[in-house]
C-alpha cells in the first residue's frame, strides 16, 4: 500500500495555524483566534475548521477557551 502524500483540507490549516503561531511568536497561554475568524481568513468549511482544530487539540497546540455556547477561542496551550 502506498503511503499517503496529499494532505487533506484540515491538515492543510493545521500547518498555516502552526506557521502563524511560529512567526507571531505566540508563546504559553496567548490568545490565538477563534472559529469563526479561521473560517473567515482561511475561507474553508465549518466542518474543515472544526477538525482542524480538534487536530491541533490533539496535538496539544491549543487549548479551547470557554465562553458562551461551544467553546469558540483558544489559547497556545502551555507544555507540560
Amino acid at each position: 500500500m502506498a503511503a499517503r502524500t496529499t494532505l487533506t483540507r484540515a491538515e492543510t490549516l493545521v500547518a498555516q495555524v502552526e506557521a502563524d503561531i511560529k512567526a507571531r511568536g505566540l508563546k504559553p497561554d496567548d490568545w490565538i483566534t477563534n472559529k469563526q475568524e479561521l473560517r473567515e481568513t482561511s475561507g474553508m468549511a465549518r466542518a474543515t475548521v472544526n477538525e482542524a482544530v480538534r487536530l491541533l487539540q490533539d496535538r496539544g497546540m491549543v487549548v479551547p477557551r470557554p465562553g458562551p455556547g461551544e467553546a469558540s477561542s483558544w489559547r497556545r496551550s502551555i507544555p507540560s
